[in-house]
Formats: structure tokens, C-alpha cells, sequence
């Protein structure tokens, strides 16, 4: 309880002594005489001896109700060799916190941290994965269909904090207006005399291996129309929505696609978001005043309707493009479009001849308040419909010749100019 709520802990280490600040790569490469570390897995690792390895469970659709005890008592039948290994269970971080008007739980489920010692910390993936296969040969492994349609791989453990470089946070919430926090009672840590868990002989064969990965194809083969329907149900739930804000079918189709479709996520100018401070708003909004919200957190965009875990955040990159990282499954990078982008994208698709998009292009460079990564977007478009018109297509160096200004060269913040 001595940790503060900003404060967390890792089980991995780093090979420098002292004390360092963490920092993104960027940041340290700018600042190379400050004592600067970056977290990740380039720069931390188990030990190769002794280390604690710690399971994450955050609840399953098997377990309605069950006790730390019930809960060792059935992790001990799925994986034996833990019987008789020295344990620690914590509940998470969240699990005390309620509802100030009616003192429900805040959470669907409470969470618990079961702490272990293994005698070699670079085996801690290998015990990871010993773990995912008993649950996938047991059927506890399962795929979970998300709103949006994506298939999530899903079983009783988190595999991400086996990772040495992860964040575990163990201290006290900091909660707001509506939630209250109950003091922790100790005697919901329950700690089990033990061994330390021997790692040589837990890793996977090969054959152990393709017989896990055959399940989940299987599974995931299986829930393959579920997730289609989910996704064609909520595609239609988004395209209603913007036509309801005269935004044309076509057009709404189009964003619907940009949010579901692509590799790489686009969020509309339209799109509603719930902010936790300033309730809902638009990607327009928060990308014309992204210093408003950046303390601000945000529920994952695909979660707006029914959700009010607030689980993103708002950056802005150095060339001035915004973006959204929501923690939902596992984390999703969202692009937040400009409505002054939008615009443009959406006036060269109009385009009916070569000299309308001439005259385009003429405009385009006149604008100075877009980034690079919307140039990018604004010149891809342009040479699709360059080559609908001549059936040219032009180089990446016609391009930018075509869009150079006085310089192609963006300005210090990432604005072209």
C-alpha cells in the first residue's frame, strides 16, 4: 500500500545500475545526457536465475463466483506441477471498487495477481505457454466475438505480462466522483508455503505445440459466422448512424469501412466520442483542440454506446497527425481524421475530369494545417483518381513533385508549409 497510484512495478530488470527515468526511444535519442531508460523488450529481461512470475487473471465465463482458495483449489487440477509451488494471490488493483449509490461492484469481475516463484526467470514464456496449452486441451481456451467482430484468443490468464518489460500495477486506484474505493482486507491475500517451481521440461514439443494451435484454428473456424454477423450487425449499426447526421449513404459506407475494414484504423470527423471530462464530443472537435483533451481519457470508440470504462487516450505525433490509443483488447491505434482532410478526400473523389482535379491540387497546397500523415492520405487518393482519369499512374517522385510547395519539407510541428 506504500505505492502511489502512479507508480507501478516490473519483474524484469534492466542492464543498467541506478536510477532512471522511463522514456519513450525518441525522447532518449534527443536527450542523451539524461539518465533515461525505454521499456521494451529490447532493454529488459528476466533474470537467469530465481524470479517471480506473475498470472493476471481478470475472470472467465465458467467462473461466476469463486474464492482465492476454490480458485488455487482448480488451477492446482489444471496444471499440477503447481501444487506444491510457494503462491501468492492478490486481488487487482480494482477489485475493491464500488458504486457510491448502490455499492454494487464497479467491476463485472474481480481480478486477481498470482505471484510465483521460478528458479529460472528465461523460462517464464516457456511456463506461460505450458499454461495456455493445458487450458486450450481442458476447453477453457475459447474465442471471445468483440462488437466490432474481431475474434479475441481468450482463457483464464493474460499472455502479455509474461513479457519482462510490462507494467503490473499493485497500489491503491485514485477514483472519481461516483465510485467509492474499500480499504483492502488483508485477508483476501492469501499466501501458500512452497517450493520454487523447476522450468527445465515445462516448455512445449513441437507436437504439443501444433496440437494447441490446431484448437484454436478450430475455434476460431468455428466462431467464424458469429463474428461475421457481428460485424456486418454493427457496420450497419454505424452506417445508420452517420446517415442520421446528413452524411450521404455512400459516404457512410465509406466511413464505416475506414473504421472496420482497414489495417489500419481511420475514425471519421463525425464519429461521436465519450470523454471522461468533458463528456461526448467529435474526433472533429478533439483533433481542433487536441491540448483540451490530451489529460483527458476516452471510451474505446467502438464501445461508445454501451461502455463507460474510459480506457484511451488522445497523442499528438511531431508531424501533427492525431491519434487514439484505446487499451481495449489488448490495445488499437485509431487515426483521428481532420474534417478539413476530409473535405479534400472527398472533393477528389467528385472529381470528373483532369482539370477540376488541377485546379484541386492547386488548393491542396494552398492549405497549410495538414499533416503528413493526411497528406499522405489526401496524395494516395489523388493518384487513384489520377489514374481513373489517364490511366497514368504516377511515381512516388511525380507525386511529390506535383504537391511540392516552396518545400516539401514539413515545418518544425509536422504542418507542411
Amino acid at each position: 500500500d506504500d505505492l502511489q497510484h502512479n507508480q507501478a512495478i516490473i519483474l524484469g530488470t534492466h542492464e543498467a545500475k541506478g536510477q532512471y527515468n522511463i522514456a519513450s526511444k525518441k525522447y532518449k535519442e534527443s536527450n542523451p545526457y539524461q539518465q533515461l531508460v525505454t521499456r521494451d523488450k529490447n532493454n529488459f529481461s528476466f533474470n537467469a536465475g530465481k524470479s517471480l512470475m506473475m498470472l493476471d487473471f481478470d475472470g472467465h465465463p465458467l467462473l461466476d463466483e469463486y474464492t482465492v482458495k476454490t480458485f488455487r483449489k482448480m488451477i492446482i487440477q489444471l496444471f499440477p506441477f503447481l501444487k506444491n509451488i510457494e503462491m501468492l494471490i492478490v486481488p487487482s488493483s480494482s477489485a475493491n471498487i464500488y458504486r457510491s449509490d448502490t455499492d454494487a461492484p464497479a467491476n463485472k469481475s474481480s481480478g486477481m495477481h498470482i505471484y510465483i516463484l521460478v528458479d529460472n526467470g528465461l523460462n517464464i514464456e516457456s511456463v506461460g505457454e505450458r499454461l495456455k496449452y493445458h487450458q486450450w486441451i481442458e476447453n477453457i481456451g475459447y474465442h471471445k466475438v468483440a462488437k466490432d467482430g474481431k475474434l479475441l484468443e481468450r482463457h483464464l490468464f493474460d499472455d502479455m505480462v509474461y513479457s519482462a518489460e510490462r507494467l503490473i500495477f499493485e497500489a491503491l486506484p485514485k477514483v472519481h466522483e461516483g465510485i467509492k474505493f474499500k480499504k483492502r482486507d488483508y485477508a483476501s491475500y492469501d499466501y501458500f508455503p512452497g517450493e520454487v517451481l523447476k522450468t527445465s521440461g515445462l516448455e512445449l514439443s513441437d507436437d504439443e505445440r501444433q496440437e494447441m494451435n490446431s484448437l484454436i484454428a478450430a475455434d476460431k473456424l468455428n466462431k467464424s459466422p458469429k463474428s461475421q454477423a457481428a460485424r456486418e450487425k454493427y457496420k450497419q449499426h454505424l452506417i445508420n448512424d452517420f446517415v442520421s447526421k446528413n452524411v450521404s449513404k455512400q459516404k457512410a459506407v465509406e466511413y464505416a469501412n475506414q473504421i472496420l475494414d482497414k489495417e489500419i484504423q481511420v475514425l471519421p470527423p463525425i464519429l461521436r466520442l465519450k470523454s471522461n471530462k468533458h463528456g461526448y464530443t467529435s474526433v472533429n472537435d478533439v483533433v481542433a483542440d487536441v491540448a483540451k483533451y490530451t489529460d483527458d481519457t476516452f471510451v474505446d470508440p467502438l464501445q461508445t454506446i454501451d461502455s463507460n470504462e474510459f480506457r484511451a487516450k488522445v497523442f499528438k505525433n511531431p508531424d501533427g497527425s492525431v491519434i487514439m490509443y484505446s487499451m481495449r483488447h489488448g490495445g488499437t491505434n485509431y487515426i483521428l481524421k481532420n474534417k478539413d482532410s476530409d473535405i479534400f478526400l472527398e472533393a477528389i473523389n467528385e472529381c470528373n475530369d483532369i482539370n477540376s482535379l488541377d485546379i484541386l491540387n492547386k488548393k491542396i497546397k494552398e492549405y497549410n494545417n495538414i499533416s503528413n500523415n493526411d497528406y499522405s492520405l489526401i496524395i494516395n487518393e489523388y493518384n487513384k483518381k489520377n489514374k481513373e482519369l489517364t490511366n497514368i499512374n504516377l511515381t512516388s517522385k511525380e507525386l511529390n513533385k506535383l504537391f511540392a510547395k516552396n518545400s516539401f519539407e514539413p515545418r518544425h510541428d509536422g504542418v507542411y508549409y
